[in-house]
């Protein structure tokens, strides 16, 4: 059990619960973009927006997950890094992020920081992934205009997610982060 405990905590497992409960309303608030941006009717841009965010959140934030992890361990993200000042504490969550390192005492802003950190990479994978698929699900409509509202899409969307996790890192409580 002290095995396990130790072992550290891959973030696709942290992250992926909150993109699932997000992916309605983010493809929602994308299907307005198009609708806005592309002069797409929402009835159909929402089942293309609901089919890129599947997408996306199934296999696009998945796959960066498992790439950013094969690059955190290549740059020797896996071992125990010192956190002693601010800037060290930045540099172990910010290369570790992909799964984490426990450190006790250390979790309750680690999370928040590497999930925020993560936001990043996951959203480029997103806007990727989405105008891969929009692409060919609205052929008629791919362009600079379609590609615009991905980005906006995806902006709102993953900044109301960063936006969730400044707050809990905000409230960590603050006597351990001096």
């Amino acid at each position: 059990m002290g095995v396990l405990a130790n072992s550290g905590l891959p973030m696709i497992f942290v992250q992926l619960p909150y993109l699932v409960l997000a992916l309605l309303p983010a493809a929602l608030v994308e299907a307005l973009v198009f609708r806005a941006l592309v002069s797409l009717p929402l009835a159909r841009a929402l089942p293309g927006s609901l089919v890129a965010n599947l997408c996306s959140t199934c296999v696009g934030v998945p796959a960066t997950w498992l790439l950013l992890l094969f690059a955190d361990l290549a740059v020797g993200g896996g071992g125990t890094w010192e956190l002693d000042t601010p800037l060290l504490r930045l540099a172990a969550v910010t290369v570790q992020a992909p799964w984490l390192v426990p450190r006790e005492g250390q979790m309750y802003w680690m999370i928040p920081a590497a999930s925020l950190f993560l936001m990043l990479p996951f959203f480029l994978a997103s806007v990727v992934t989405e105008r891969f698929v929009l692409e060919r699900w609205w052929p008629d409509a791919a362009g600079s205009r379609l590609r615009r509202a991905i980005w906006l899409g995806n902006l709102l969307s993953y900044g109301a997610l960063a936006d969730y996790w400044i707050v809990r890192l905000l409230l960590a409580e603050p006597r351990h982060l001096g």
